[in-house]
C-alpha cells in the first residue's frame, strides 16, 4: 500500500498545476484548496500564504534538481537554473518571500553537498570540504548575480561562463591542498 500523500504535497501539486495556466498573483487559496482536495484549515496549518507555499515548492524543486543529476555537478546547476528560468514568476516570488541570507545559504549548502558527492573519496575529508565549499560559494555567487539581474540571461550562457572557470578544477585543487 502506498503511503498517504500529505496536505503539503497535495497543495504543492495543485500549485504546480495551477501555475501552468495562471500567474501566482491570480491564484486564490480557495481555488487551490478545492483543487488539492484539502481544507483551508489544512492550508493554513502548513503555510502562512500562497507565497509561503510557493517558496516551499521552490525549495523542493531546487533540491530535486540538485540531487537527482547523475552527471557532472555543473550539469545539475544548469538543470536548476534552466528550471528557474522556465519558472520565472515562481522564482521571482520565492526570491521576495525567502530572506536573502536564507536563500543564499540554502543554495550554497545544497550545492556544496552536490559538489562534495562528486569529489574523489580518496581525498581527505578536510580537503573535500574546503574544495566543495569554495566552488559552492563561487557557484552561488554566479547564481545570485544571475537571479538578481532578473533571470534575464539564458541559463546556458550563464553556465557556460561557470564551465570555463570551473570545469576540471576541483581535482587539481584537491591535489594542491594535499601538499
Amino acid at each position: 500500500m502506498a503511503p498517504p500523500i500529505d496536505a503539503r504535497e497535495k497543495l504543492g501539486t495543485a500549485l504546480r498545476q495551477a501555475l501552468t495556466q495562471t500567474p501566482l498573483s491570480k491564484i486564490s487559496v480557495s481555488a487551490l484548496t478545492r483543487s488539492a482536495g484539502v481544507t483551508r484549515q489544512a492550508f493554513y496549518y502548513h503555510f502562512n500564504s500562497l507565497n509561503d507555499l510557493n517558496a516551499w515548492v521552490f525549495r523542493t524543486e531546487v533540491t530535486a534538481h540538485l540531487t537527482t543529476s547523475s552527471g557532472e555537478w555543473l550539469d545539475a546547476i544548469e538543470a536548476t537554473m534552466t528550471w528557474m528560468h522556465a519558472h520565472h514568476d515562481e522564482t521571482a516570488a520565492a526570491m521576495k518571500t525567502i530572506e536573502a541570507n536564507d536563500l543564499w545559504a540554502f543554495l550554497a549548502s545544497h550545492i556544496q553537498e552536490l559538489i562534495e558527492s562528486r569529489l574523489p573519496s580518496s581525498a581527505s575529508a578536510t580537503a573535500r570540504d574546503v574544495v566543495a565549499q569554495h566552488f559552492a560559494l563561487a557557484t552561488t555567487a554566479h547564481m545570485a548575480q544571475w537571479m538578481l539581474s532578473g533571470l534575464e540571461v539564458n541559463p546556458s550562457l550563464a553556465i557556460a561562463r561557470m564551465r570555463v572557470l570551473m570545469t576540471d578544477q576541483t581535482t587539481p585543487a584537491l591535489g594542491r591542498l594535499a601538499k
